[in-house]
């Protein structure tokens, strides 16, 4: 697996040094991942094929044939912009999601990825992307490595 995926990513918030704050690793790769489901197709005019675009399952009924079809979009643009021979396994489920414990359960999709060699000492994060409940076109999304 090429390693060029694991050098520094940048991300919009600063470090205790007032610099942009960088991560690398398993958790660089995580949050390009991320980045590139968040992203719409036909954003960047030079990639028109770059991204998932998840808000785009918003309201579908996520039912098996929905969740393989999100799990062989993510794994094509991993193969096409991240890396060609990853050899990552995408698991990808839908998981009830209760914040704070109120009477309110959200549906999110939780995807998780299994690498086959350990990066830092572990092979697997999750991704969940989840309705906000405040704001109803707002995705919000977390990384747990």
């Amino acid at each position: 697996m090429d390693q060029e995926y694991l050098k520094n990513e940048y991300i919009l918030q600063s470090s205790e040094y007032d610099d942009a704050k960088k991560y690398n690793g398993l958790l660089a790769l995580a949050f390009q991942i991320q980045r590139l489901i968040f992203i719409d197709p036909g954003t960047y005019p030079n990639h028109p094929k770059m991204g998932v675009g998840i808000r785009s399952y918003q309201f579908e009924k996520l039912n098996n044939s929905t969740l393989s079809q999100i799990r062989n979009k993510i794994t094509e643009q991993i193969n096409k912009y991240i890396t060609p021979d990853s050899d990552i396994n995408i698991k990808v489920t839908i998981e009830p999601y209760n914040k704070d414990n109120s009477s309110k359960v959200i549906n999110s999709i939780a995807i998780r990825f299994e690498l086959s060699k350990k990066i830092q000492g572990s092979n697997d994060f999750i991704i969940v992307f989840k309705q906000s409940p405040i704001v109803s076109k707002k995705i919000d999304s977390e990384v747990y490595i």
